[in-house]
């Protein structure tokens, strides 16, 4: 029997239960194919008894006992995901992201294909940062094996991570920005949703953020991970022409 191929998200959240229902929902009913959700909370949320987290075999939830930042949540929810043999993409979103173009996984599958074998990073406009930066990032499955996180998660907390994306994606020249299918990022900054206690928590790291940035690079980690990841690409390569 032949088994559909799966796009997992990743999608970490904390008192905003009707944020993740509605990035959720849309995500799923403009999706072409199978999209598997992993949604992440931490038990002491107040809010987590409203979530919606049952109904549906692709709507996966971890509870954590320990607070994680979203960079350490996002690393563990793609651990579980990759779990499924079927899922070979493997995207990251906010839970105040909100897919709005029919089958916008289908063009991702897409172009990520069309950036040849290994693929590399895939992204789409959000109506914020659009192409200057990957707020939602998808990358293949084996690439992520190869790397063995989605981000570094000993550097960052949140900010930052997606210059990360976009510079490993720059590193080994596999990116695909997708201009014409729209991943909304409503986020407060253009006026799209109100501010809380998470934007602020996320804001005042801002300046921590960058300087983990900076010493991640300078301390040569950002480099060995472009070395893995190019090696994977060479790998697929060669298995491509037949000379792995």
């Amino acid at each position: 029997m032949t088994t559909q191929r799966a796009l997992a998200l990743l999608i970490p959240s904390r008192g905003r239960p009707s944020r993740f229902a509605n990035c959720g929902a849309a995500a799923m009913r403009t999706a072409a194919g199978r999209v598997v959700i992993h949604l992440g909370l931490d038990q002491d949320d107040p809010s987590r008894d409203r979530y919606v987290t049952g109904g549906s075999d692709d709507l996966k939830v971890r509870v954590t006992a320990e607070r994680m930042t979203l960079s350490e949540y996002v690393n563990q929810l793609m651990v579980d995901a990759l779990q499924d043999p079927d899922v070979d993409i493997v995207g990251f979103m906010g839970d105040d992201h909100r897919p709005r173009t029919n089958g916008w996984d289908s063009r991702i599958r897409a172009a990520m294909a069309a950036l040849g074998p290994g693929g590399g990073l895939v992204y789409c406009a959000d109506g914020f940062q659009n192409e200057k930066l990957p707020t939602a990032a998808f990358f293949p499955r084996g690439l992520l094996e190869r790397l063995g996180k989605f981000c570094p998660h000993h550097a960052m907390d949140h900010m930052y991570l997606d210059d990360y994306w976009l510079a490993l994606g720059r590193a080994i020249g596999r990116v695909a920005y997708l201009d014409d299918v729209m991943i909304e990022h409503c986020h407060p900054i253009v006026g799209k949703a109100e501010t809380d206690r998470i934007y602020e928590a996320s804001a005042a790291k801002a300046v921590a953020d960058q300087h983990a940035w900076n010493l991640y690079r300078a301390a040569g980690k950002f480099a060995q991970d472009a070395r893995a990841a190019e090696a994977w690409i060479s790998d697929c390569m060669r298995k491509e022409t037949g000379d792995g």
